[in-house]
């Protein structure tokens, strides 16, 4: 985002000048002393804009045994929140080793993708970032997945419920954690890590793609006249809509009239059925260990063994037998799945 456009966006006064030139200063303080990797400027200031608001937010990365003498109180300032010449500093100590071993949430990969390296001599900060910043296609969808999954069980079954007991109060509250979902996964759908939660909703305004008319249906889905079933239902719709909207960005060739919930067990049977077998070791590689005892799986595969070996088998005949006999014992995500693997032969 250009400066220009970010100052249209925020009409009070813009004091990023100010506080870069206190985080340069307290970074070259930091470079003189032993054991410091790197430093790097984090969080709101990295975007350009900074208010009576705003944190200098720094990341300090050091060795680990210079770690363990600042935490037994010879750190030059207190780590957390403080006051420094009069700004706000929110300071991080990171032990660079653990950082380097360590897995990253989304949340941290989204703070380095926009974090500014400010002491770096031997560019360990730059390599580290490097290697973290970015997720694994497989891992990145399965997070749009889960995002999506947890929106529609909110939408589709928490709020009906919530209604149906008359406690309009709990919907509208899950209505809002349901937004949160699919702001995180709107973020996700534009492969970009999902940002903290108080930046989730502002720089949504600028990711490539959005659902249709997507500030006016924000609006919708956040304003609310009462806090009565009516508004729930009206907020639950809109939601809804730009949930199959997201979904459809994201969903297997085939596979957008299923849902998320659905669409990854469809696409386990299909394979399966295609397949007839597979070994058990590369059966829960592909799909997890826990994929055999799901439903509507756990009605149409079973393990066998011959010898000292183990297979997946997918039986047909069993699949004719639940059509045959209607699909009521099922949920209605089950028989959506079943539906499409019967159309799917």
């Amino acid at each position: 985002m250009v400066p220009d456009e970010q100052e249209s966006r925020f009409p009070a006064p813009n004091l990023a000048s100010e506080y870069r030139e206190r985080a340069r200063e307290l970074a070259r303080r930091f470079a003189v002393l032993e054991g410091v990797v790197g430093v790097a400027l984090v969080g709101g200031l990295t975007l350009g804009q900074a208010d009576r608001y705003s944190d200098i937010d720094l990341a300090v990365y050091l060795r680990h045994r210079t770690l363990q003498t600042w935490l037994l109180g010879a750190a030059p300032l207190p780590e957390g929140e403080s006051l420094y010449h009069g700004l706000r500093l929110d300071l991080t100590y990171r032990d660079y080793a653990e950082e380097l071993s360590r897995p990253w949430t989304a949340a941290e990969r989204w703070q380095i993708a926009a974090a500014e390296i400010l002491y770096d001599p031997e560019g360990l900060l730059a390599d580290l970032f490097r290697e973290k910043a970015g997720a694994p296609e497989v891992e990145r969808r399965a997070q749009v997945l889960a995002e999506l999954r947890a929106a529609e069980e909110i939408l589709e079954q928490i709020v009906p419920a919530w209604l149906y007991r008359g406690d309009a109060l709990a919907a509208h509250h899950m209505l809002n954690l349901a937004l949160r979902h699919l702001l995180r996964a709107v973020h996700l759908v534009n492969d970009r890590p999902a940002p903290t939660d108080r930046w989730l909703l502002h720089l949504a305004t600028d990711l490539p793609w959005r659902p249709e008319r997507w500030d006016e249906r924000l609006a919708a889905a956040l304003t609310v006249a009462d806090a009565g079933n009516v508004e729930a239902t009206r907020r639950r719709q809109v939601l809804t809509g730009l949930l199959r909207e997201c979904w459809g960005r994201v969903a297997p060739v085939g596979a957008a009239d299923l849902r998320p919930a659905a669409a990854e067990q469809a696409r386990l049977l299909r394979e399966m059925a295609a397949v007839g077998r597979l070994p058990l070791d590369e059966f829960r590689r592909r799909y997890g260990e826990r994929a055999l005892i799901q439903s509507p799986a756990f009605a149409l595969l079973t393990v066998e063994r011959d010898g000292g070996s183990a297979e997946v088998v997918f039986h047909p005949d069993r699949l004719e037998a639940i059509l045959a006999e209607g699909l009521g014992r099922f949920l209605d995500r089950d028989q959506r799945i079943l539906r499409h693997l019967a159309a799917a032969r």
